[in-house]
């Protein structure tokens, strides 16, 4: 059984002694300084770690979020699909204009990725210039036809300093984050080869 929050246990001792207790004006402002602390609390908390879910630059979920989406869906026996989407020539940016250019390139993928995310398609920033996209099984069968979209609004509709194209694998299989991951790595890694600006699932 999961234990209480702290600020539970408090509303109860609170209700507790108040059913003890001659009610009075004191008591009840007592009893109101307490809820007020409390929403405070619980605020700050779900602030604090809202920060700490998300990547600064970018905006988007951390890599440890999605990892927790796709492990509780997949121990739901929920499959989907995950798409690993990689900036192309990031290297080549960064050297030639500058890391803020570099940034600004992350910033505008991750503005594109976000306008796909909802209640079904989650949007993760890897690391770098690799983002994840994990597609929960009601959408799952739009996967390719998502990660199409996504390819053509960077590669056509992006307003940067510089073009931008990325490459995106995807997986529909496994029984792991693992197994999806290495799977969807294996086809960015086709999609390389081929030319980039594409598509490919695994082999």
């Amino acid at each position: 059984m999961r234990a209480e929050a702290p600020e539970t246990q408090v509303i109860k001792s609170l209700k507790k002694l108040e059913s003890t207790l001659p009610k009075s004006p004191e008591l009840k402002l007592l009893k109101c300084a307490i809820q007020e602390w409390t929403e405070e609390v619980t605020s700050t908390i779900s602030e604090l770690t809202k920060l700490a879910q998300t990547d600064t630059l970018s905006g988007l979920s951390k890599r440890d979020v999605l990892i927790e989406k796709v492990t509780s869906e997949l121990s739901d026996q929920k499959s989907g699909c995950l798409l690993l989407i990689d900036i192309d020539h990031f290297k080549q940016v960064n050297d030639t204009f500058g890391h803020p250019i570099g940034d600004s390139v992350i910033q505008g993928v991750s503005q594109v990725l976000k306008s796909f995310q909802n209640s079904k398609v989650l949007v993760s920033r890897i690391g770098g210039e690799e983002f994840g996209v994990w597609i929960s099984a009601d959408e799952a069968h739009r996967a390719k036809e998502i990660a199409e979209r996504i390819r053509l609004q960077v590669a056509i509709g992006l307003q940067t300093e510089v073009p931008v194209t990325i490459s995106i694998g995807f997986s529909t299989t496994g029984s792991t984050w693992e197994d999806y991951y290495q799977t969807a790595d294996c086809a960015l890694y086709q999609a390389k080869v081929r030319g980039r600006n594409r598509v490919c699932t695994a082999a």
